[in-house]
């Protein structure tokens, strides 16, 4: 393939002169001497180049002067076939790391789906058995305004005029309407974004778990900054003079619903485990407090701190520190991605003297806010 003195030079990884004998290639021209200097890194062949027809032929001081030569070549040939190497080889590697990104993402796309729909059947049973607790009373004022009706029917005394009945009834099966309505909500598989209240949305999420709450004796109370906005038996007091650029946010409010139910239900399951060791009403308080470009939502609960070396892990999918058989493992999780990936927001843990706080804040929607 390499013939003559450039191809001898080439094969033989040597530098050669000479000025007789030399075959010169067909439609070449004639050849009386040549010299063929390489460019070597030890045994790696990095160039060469070549010279000939010189007058009177090449000399050993001929020679040094192209060794010379290609000891400056040297460095330059050896960066640019290097260079030359890396760039390729760093596009190919490149691709081969897009192509798998775009894999794991799909990936941990179809996976997170698959948590979310896993997630959303077990709170569809813990929001049943929620409902269950929330219309016992309001049943129990239906029945006892049936027995009033049917008294007053009769003729007999009762308590209450019949207008008053009605009324309770209206605002019984009102609440009840209300209730499902959240519930609709709260699992309605449509992501659909928009702007609304942040207040009236922990309202309504916690509408639907107050009488969960209140069976096991857990006192929960909800703050807008300073004012506290009280939690009866059947109802959330939100009627507040609030500045609609403090309390509106964009996003899908039924994932916002899980956002806070999480929270809430991880608060309660903390409270309650405390309390097996701590006899005694618990607690969980939850804060609404506006800043400059977010709002800030604390959830604080008295109980136990939680390890610090399980701190950075708690929203971890599959890392639980409860039971076998208690929780799904990816509540957190799933409240992590919510708020992170929906809200563009930021949420944590914390220890306090008295318990644990999760603080999540997401990003005003200043512009239906003016």
């Amino acid at each position: 393939m390499w013939g003559g003195l450039w191809g001898e030079s080439l094969k033989e990884k040597r530098s050669i002169y000479k000025n007789e004998n030399l075959n010169s290639p067909s439609g070449h021209v004639k050849l009386k001497n040549a010299m063929a200097v390489v460019v070597c890194d030890n045994e790696k062949l990095l160039g060469q180049f070549v010279v000939a027809n010189k007058k009177g032929g090449y000399d050993q001081s001929d020679f040094n002067i192209g060794l010379m030569i290609a000891d400056t070549m040297r460095p330059i040939l050896k960066f640019w076939t290097e260079d030359k190497f890396s760039k390729e080889l760093l596009n190919e590697k490149r691709e081969e790391l897009r192509q798998q990104l775009l894999k794991e993402m799909e990936l941990n796309r179809k996976q997170g789906q698959i948590l979310f729909e896993q997630k959303k059947f077990v709170d569809m049973g813990q929001m049943m058995s929620a409902i269950a607790h929330q219309w016992r009373q309001p049943l129990n004022n239906i029945h006892l305004i049936m027995n009033s009706i049917e008294k007053l029917h009769e003729g007999e005394k009762v308590n209450f005029d019949f207008e008053e009945l009605s009324r309770l009834h209206k605002e019984t099966v009102e609440f009840m309407s209300n209730t499902i309505d959240s519930f609709r909500d709260y699992l309605t598989s449509d992501a659909k974004n928009a702007s609304f209240s942040v207040t009236k949305a922990i309202a309504d999420t916690v509408n639907l778990i107050t009488a969960q709450f209140q069976s096991q004796n857990v006192n929960l109370s909800f703050y807008f900054q300073d004012k506290y906005m009280s939690i009866k038996s059947d109802t959330v007091n939100r009627h507040l003079d609030i500045d609609p650029l403090d309390d509106l946010i964009y996003g899908d409010i039924g994932s916002f619903h899980q956002i806070i139910l999480n929270i809430l239900s991880n608060a309660r399951d903390a409270v309650l485990e405390y309390r097996a060791d701590n006899p005694g009403e618990g607690e969980v308080n939850i804060f609404v407090v506006p800043e400059d470009d977010v709002i800030r939502i604390t959830v604080q609960n008295i109980g136990n701190p939680i390890a610090e070396d399980v701190l950075p892990k708690i929203f971890d999918p599959y890392f639980t520190t409860k039971e076998d058989g208690k929780g799904t493992c990816v509540g957190l999780y799933m409240t992590k991605m919510f708020v992170e990936d929906g809200y563009k927001g930021k949420i944590y843990a914390a220890n306090r003297s008295d318990g644990v706080e999760f603080v999540v804040s997401i990003p005003k929607d200043i512009k239906k806010g003016l």
